[in-house]
């Protein structure tokens, strides 16, 4: 009796010094949204974690007035200023928390799934950026996917009218390797191929943000921005073979 006792003890014991296991698409630190963060703060009612059986999606919606809390997006007009064109800017962002690089070492993919559930008829709504800016250097966005009055464009002067993306997921492909994009794919459109960096500065390291992120309207009154909705999921940086 003493001897079985004993062995149950034993398998007792090396049980709990077993790893645990992390399912796929749970919600454990091993999920995919715990590499990023809210990196300047989100408006109230501006975003919603939610369980799905693919795994967690991030909704990111902004209203009219609805201001970043980035130091670059308070509101100018009181002092008869602006940047880029806008009093303000409307902010509902995350951002990476690794900042070591993408495709530095060896090229990488980074790829997501986007739904615009509703608006981004507006101007220069962007939603997903590989940004290149970090402490103490003040580096630019080498690429910003933006819809401007219904039209697709990049940072780096594409444009393109796209119908029927509303409502429906949407694969995002970015394939990097140093200071080159291989390709960048929307919906498995290829919209460039084999292009260098612009506006990078050499002390920048490359990240991921995505969210909502557009100018304030300057007649709130007369002209507010429309609501806009996005969610997102399975954002993945992985290395190309």
């Amino acid at each position: 009796m003493l001897r079985f006792l004993f062995s149950v003890l034993v398998m007792i014991l090396l049980a709990a010094c077993q790893p645990k296991m992390k399912l796929s698409g749970s919600n454990t630190l091993s999920s995919w949204e715990h590499e990023f963060y809210d990196n300047c703060g989100l408006p109230g009612g501006s975003f919603e974690r939610i369980d799905d059986p693919q795994g967690k999606i991030l909704r990111f919606q902004l209203e009219d007035g609805q201001v970043g809390s980035c130091r670059s997006d308070k509101a100018f007009n009181k002092i008869g200023k602006s940047r880029h064109g806008a009093p303000f800017w409307e902010r509902s962002e995350y951002a990476s928390r690794k900042r070591t690089g993408i495709g530095v070492s060896r090229p990488e993919l980074v790829s997501a799934e986007v739904k615009f559930v509703e608006g981004f008829s507006g101007p220069r709504e962007t939603f997903f950026q590989i940004h290149s800016g970090s402490h103490g250097c003040n580096s630019k966005p080498v690429l910003m996917m933006k819809w401007n009055y219904g039209d697709l464009e990049l940072h780096t002067r594409t444009k393109l009218v796209i119908s029927n993306h509303l409502d429906r997921w949407i694969p995002i492909e970015i394939a990097i390797e140093d200071t080159r994009f291989i390709y960048v794919k929307f919906d498995g459109e290829v919209l460039l191929e084999n292009r260098y960096f612009s506006y990078s500065k050499p002390c920048g390291a490359t990240y991921i943000k995505f969210g909502i992120y557009r100018p304030g309207s300057w007649d709130r009154i007369n002209r507010p921005n429309e609501r806009s909705v996005l969610e997102v999921r399975n954002v993945r940086t992985e290395a190309i073979e």
